[in-house]
């Protein structure tokens, strides 16, 4: 069993809808079509880190971007 704790300053995002998956995975640096629950970072254009997350499939699907180093916005961004 693996627990994990998010502190209260945590952004969390849900990404839904039949193409999340292939969006999220042009996304980041995580290869999401085998885990439940991974570590990813988002890059930049340049290639440079913006932010750590951990991103969680869901049962019904979508997905959970858990960051701490950006707001939810920034993430949509």
């Amino acid at each position: 069993m693996s627990v994990r704790f998010a502190s209260v300053e945590t952004a969390v995002v849900r990404v839904t809808g039949e193409d999340a998956a292939a969006f999220l995975q042009g996304q980041c640096t995580a290869d999401l079509r085998t885990v439940a629950v991974t570590d990813a970072l988002w890059l930049n254009r340049k290639g440079r880190v913006l932010a750590h997350t951990i991103v969680s499939k869901e049962a019904d699907g979508s997905f959970l971007l858990l960051c701490t180093h950006l707001t939810a916005e920034e993430i949509i961004a």
